[in-house]
């Protein structure tokens, strides 16, 4: 709503500048939605899914090798909260992150 009463203050309805604005904005969004169902299509997954998976391998990855908490693992691969990073890690690959650090740690 602030953002729309701006526009519409540096812009008076109907002017060009404020047309070209908005088609900007609506051209914009297709792009990004033509580029989310691509990215679907391209992979099979939702673009939230594809970025959780993403992570979670990185995070897997990070477990196998390191000897860093889990919470420190979460919050570097692009986690704000450790237990949603916990609960993500149990769905994507079947087990905790602490099981598969156990499971699968050189040490």
């Amino acid at each position: 709503m602030i953002q729309r009463l701006t526009s519409e203050a540096m812009f008076p309805a109907g002017s060009l500048r404020l047309r070209v604005l908005r088609n900007t904005r609506h051209a914009e969004c297709a792009r990004h939605r033509h580029e989310f169902h691509e990215l679907g299509q391209a992979t099979g997954r939702t673009p939230l899914d594809y970025v959780i998976r993403t992570r979670i391998a990185r995070a897997a990855l990070r477990l196998c090798r390191e000897r860093i908490p889990v919470t420190e693992i979460a919050l570097d691969c692009g986690f704000s909260d450790p237990n949603y990073f916990a609960r993500q890690f149990r769905r994507v690959t079947g087990q905790s992150p602490r099981a598969h650090r156990r499971a699968s740690f050189r040490w």
